[in-house]
Formats: structure tokens, C-alpha cells, sequence
């Protein structure tokens, strides 16, 4: 019995051992998804919802889906990695990119119901019903759009779809040469846009108004007024006080 009880617990050794020496398993299916931060020589910098920054490099192997198929990665649009699930422990980690996708609607916002906005004039899918995330930005009534979604859009009429994520037209800077009629916005770049304030926009904030204060403007277009970006502020809330 005793010889028996040495043996068994000699073989679990092993086998324990040998698990040990032998590097995890890929995550069958993994996936990195978020928005591109940067461009690199092998690839890019990939926003993970889960992992933060992650280091995605791309070769000859790598497949690409949705209007990757015609474009290139760009900084700002919301992909969607498929990888062998192994990082390296490097940092940023790594990541090799199987396949990656991005999956994107362009339009207007034309109306809201109580399950997201109809998204119109899609060059591909025309009206697409979009189910709108908590944290998406704030969206005004006939605002150009951009929705990124995971490439599943339902078979109704419209369409519908998920949002993964959201752009609207907005600018947030730092809130100089404040009148009545509105104020100068310079954003961290150093440029500086002209930003008119109207009876229709939103002033989402109690205190008095003052320069120095970091905003953040939603709007709909930007013109150009004697060689200076202008625009009309749909909605102004305050980010941070200086």
C-alpha cells in the first residue's frame, strides 16, 4: 500500500511539473477591441476596454474585415481584434492580430425612440436603428454620426444595431474672451475656435460664467469667419474648473 501511495504521489509530481513547464493555453476566440491611440512601424496601439493600452502588431498573416478591407487603421476608429488570447508581459503588452475588423455607420441622427436613434443617409445601409450605450456622448437632433458596432446588424426593417461607440461633433478646450454672445475656445493644440452661444443652446452648468474653465462644446458644423473656425454651441458643460 505504502509503495503504491509513493507511486501515486510521484506521478502527480510529474504531472504537476510538466503543467508547470508548459505555457498556458490560447484563449480559443480572444478579442481586443477599443479605440486606436496610435500608430506604430508593426502595427498599433490599441485603447482595450479590459486591458488598457495594448501593443497590436499585424503582418502578411493578418486578415481585415469591414472597411479595413478598402481602408487603413486610423487613429480614432473603433476595432475589433481577434488574437490567439497570448500577451507578452511587456509594456505596453503584446499582441499579434489574427483578424481585425472595424465595423462603421455614417449618417445623421434624424430621430430618437425609446430603444436608440435611426441613424440616415448610410451610403452602404441607408436608415439603421442604433441602440445607444450608456456612456455615449451626448446626440442632437439632425448631428452627423459616426457608430462603430461589431459587424452583426438584425435582419428587420431597419436595421438595427448595436453601438460599441459613438462620435459626434465635439471640440473641449480652455474658455478665453467669454461675452454675451459666446466665447473663445482654445483646445490643448493651441488652436483657437470661435464659439457663438444662441437661445437654443444648453448650458449645462449653475455658475456664473468665467474664462479659464475647461469646456467641453457639442455642435453641429464649423465654418470658417474671416480666417477663424466658427461654430454655434449646441450644448457647453463645464469639465473642470481652473
Amino acid at each position: 500500500m505504502k509503495r503504491m501511495m509513493k507511486c501515486l504521489v510521484s506521478t502527480l509530481l510529474a504531472a504537476l511539473t510538466l503543467l508547470a513547464a508548459m505555457p498556458a493555453l490560447a484563449e480559443e476566440g480572444a478579442t481586443l477591441q477599443g479605440l486606436v491611440l496610435r500608430l506604430e512601424e508593426e502595427g498599433f496601439i490599441l485603447d482595450d476596454e479590459k486591458l488598457d493600452e495594448v501593443y497590436v502588431t499585424v503582418d502578411d498573416s493578418t486578415l481585415w474585415d469591414g472597411v479595413l478591407i478598402e481602408e487603413e487603421v486610423q487613429v480614432g476608429m473603433y476595432v475589433i481584434v481577434k488574437y490567439d488570447g497570448r500577451t507578452t508581459r511587456s509594456l505596453p503588452p503584446q499582441a499579434h492580430a489574427d483578424k481585425v475588423g472595424c465595423y462603421r455607420l455614417t449618417g445623421e441622427a434624424a430621430w430618437f425612440s425609446t430603444t436608440g436613434v435611426m441613424l440616415t443617409n448610410d451610403k452602404t445601409f441607408g436608415a439603421v436603428l442604433v441602440r445607444v450605450p450608456e456612456d455615449a456622448p451626448h446626440i442632437f437632433m439632425g448631428v452627423p454620426m459616426t457608430v462603430y458596432y461589431n459587424g452583426v446588424m438584425a435582419m428587420s426593417y431597419p436595421g438595427q444595431v448595436g453601438a460599441l461607440h459613438i462620435d459626434v461633433p465635439v471640440v473641449t478646450g480652455t474658455a478665453e474672451d467669454v461675452d454675451e454672445q459666446g466665447f473663445t475656445l482654445v483646445s490643448a493644440s493651441g488652436e483657437r475656435i470661435r464659439v457663438n452661444i444662441d437661445q437654443g443652446t444648453l448650458m449645462r452648468f449653475d455658475d456664473d460664467w468665467d474664462e479659464r474653465q475647461i469646456v467641453k462644446v457639442y455642435y453641429q458644423d464649423m465654418t470658417e469667419v474671416d480666417g477663424v473656425d466658427t461654430l454655434t454651441a449646441l450644448e457647453v458643460s463645464v469639465e473642470e474648473w481652473d
